[in-house]
């Protein structure tokens, strides 16, 4: 996975997390446990896969 896409998502995971803090701790749960799915679907199907940069 190229550098830029990694520090993409790092910076969308950190924004995900406060989005998650600030709706409160049940919708934010809720938006974390999907969030934490698509990134599992993501990496089952190989779109995460650790390839040459």
């Amino acid at each position: 996975m190229p550098k830029a896409i990694r520090y993409i998502l790092i910076v969308l995971s950190l924004a995900a997390a406060m989005a998650c803090y600030s709706s409160g701790v049940i919708l934010g749960g809720n938006i974390f446990l999907l969030f934490g799915l698509v990134f599992e679907i993501a990496f089952w199907f190989g779109l995460l896969s650790r390839g040459k940069d």
